[in-house]
């Protein structure tokens, strides 16, 4: 009998300016497969990425592929920064069918191309969870830009995207028609936020947080503390222009600004096209049942519900603390 023993697996640390790193799932729970250079599929437990001088990005690229339904794929990164905004390349991207979690240790910084979010998830049929945290609570940040039509945070291009935020000091700036969390162009945003300190700040026509140019945002909070602002034609927290807003909001300390024509909270701007005779978008459906809300619009869009020609489904209950403002045109709550 031939008995083959496996070779023990042990924590690295991988230097970004080492050249591309993948990693994936290994063969047995709690173990990853790195790649990098001329090493191949390292078996590697608590996988953390670095930089050796964080004060100079690299222009290489991380790769995490979850590529089973049952794969779950766990990565560190402390002190990373990544650039790759002159080449068509995500900094950092999470593909395939498991689940991925990233904890955050120290200053991130991710920088994307042109077509690519900064940190990239699209969403899909058969895509897996990602998992943004900082579960040692030790003030782990990431600082997230897509390049153009891509997210900060989230999808890019065509793609929808999934994001979920238990903790961490994270900032997401857009690209040109992506949302700063969420959607990339025509991209809608699924995005779960339950703690953390964040600042999103959408792209040119895009949400805060939630949808791209042309996309609708699909938005769960229950904590954390979040400033979201949505460019022209967007919402602070749900849709892009031509989108509408699906927005749950169960706790946390929110401060929401629209674009012009977008709402505060819900929808961004509603377009009306003549080859169907109908308005797209604009549609704010909003459930609020806690938490402290500040919700404005620059514009003609309502600080909670919908945007420019866009109508409000708005409930609010329970132990909630809510202060709206609509711009020129629009309600305080309502309809844009």
């Amino acid at each position: 009998m031939l008995t083959t023993l496996a070779a023990p697996a042990f924590a690295d640390t991988w230097c970004i300016e080492n050249g591309n790193i993948t990693v994936k799932a290994g063969d047995t729970k709690g173990t990853n497969k790195v790649s990098q250079g001329s090493i191949i599929d390292k078996v590697d437990t608590n996988t953390v990425i670095t930089n050796n001088n964080k004060n100079t990005a690299s222009s290489n690229t991380v790769t995490i592929e979850a590529k089973d339904k049952d794969d779950k794929v766990e990565v560190k990164l402390d002190n990373v920064n990544i650039d790759t905004s002159k080449q068509n390349k995500a900094a950092v991207s999470v593909t395939g069918s498991g689940d991925t979690t990233i904890e955050l240790d120290g200053d991130n910084k991710l920088k994307s191309g042109s077509a690519h979010a900064g940190l990239e998830h699209n969403k899909t049929d058969t895509s897996g969870e990602l998992t943004i945290q900082d579960n040692n609570k030790d003030g782990g940040s990431l600082k997230a830009t897509g390049g153009q039509f891509g997210a900060g945070i989230g999808g890019a291009g065509v793609n929808d995207a999934q994001v979920k935020i238990t903790g961490g000091k994270i900032t997401a700036t857009g690209g040109e028609f992506g949302a700063g969390i969420g959607g990339g162009f025509k991209g809608s945003g699924d995005v779960t936020i339950t703690g953390g300190e964040i600042h999103a700040n959408g792209g040119s026509y895009s949400a805060g947080i939630g949808g791209g140019e042309y996309s609708s945002g699909k938005v769960t909070i229950s904590g954390g503390e979040i400033t979201a602002t949505g460019s022209y034609l967007g919402a602070g927290i749900g849709g892009g222009e031509k989108g509408s807003g699906d927005v749950t909001i169960t706790g946390g300390e929110i401060t929401a600004n629209g674009g012009s024509y977008g709402a505060g909270i819900g929808g961004g701007k509603g377009v009306y096209l003549a080859s169907d005779k109908k308005i797209h978008g604009g549609d704010g459906k909003v459930t609020i049942t806690g938490g402290k809300i500040t919700a404005t619009s620059k514009s003609f869009g309502a600080g909670i519900g919908g945007g420019s020609n866009g109508s409000g489904d708005v409930t609010i209950e329970g132990n909630t603390e809510v202060n709206a403002a609509g711009g020129t045109g629009g309600a305080g709550i309502g309809s844009g």
